[in-house]
């Protein structure tokens, strides 16, 4: 009987082909990683809810061999705001602490857990490891508590905000 890690390393070599009804979550679970980190082993990935069917993904590594870096951690901080502007309001997330020059993706949800949140869009810290994106509150989320997250392909890291909740038009004083 094998145990289940050797059964996850018969199914995932250095790639994996993607198979009807894969999803990149499915192939970083039974490959043993993360989503985070299959997105920083495949840059192509651009929209990691769409996985195109017999694409040959990268798997990354689950082990640290003596020759490589010691992983970047993000111990950064995370703030998010509202920000009214004349087309109506924004989200604004600025990030610090990060791995400067690297590739992150803004993520929200409703949930604590980084994991259940839904990529909004791909961004890049500067020289600095300091991130500042505007983008539109996600319709779904209404005037409900939301999250934002911002996930470290390169270290696995994700930084989580506090929930922050959208003002209803009623509350800001735009009644109709």
């Amino acid at each position: 009987m094998l145990n289940p890690a050797a059964a996850q390393d018969a199914r995932c070599g250095d790639s994996v082909t993607v198979s009807r009804g894969d999803t990149l979550s499915k192939i970083a679970r039974r490959c043993g990683t993360s989503v985070e980190a299959m997105l920083g082993s495949n840059p192509h990935i651009r929209n990691p809810n769409i996985v195109p069917l017999g694409a040959a993904l990268n798997v990354p590594g689950r082990e640290k061999t003596a020759d490589q870096e010691e992983p970047v951690r993000a111990d950064g901080a995370i703030e998010v705001s509202i920000v009214e502007t004349e087309t109506g309001n924004r989200v604004l997330i600025t990030a610090s602490g990060l791995p400067p020059r690297t590739r992150v993706w803004i993520k929200s949800g409703r949930s604590q857990s980084a994991d259940q949140h839904l990529v909004l869009r791909g961004a890049r810290t500067d020289g600095e490891g300091r991130l500042r994106a505007r983008l539109r509150s996600p319709q779904w989320s209404g005037t409900k508590s939301v999250r934002y997250s911002i996930a470290v392909p390169q270290t696995g890291a994700t930084l989580v905000s506090t929930p922050l909740k959208r003002p209803s038009a009623r509350a800001a004083g735009k009644t109709r």
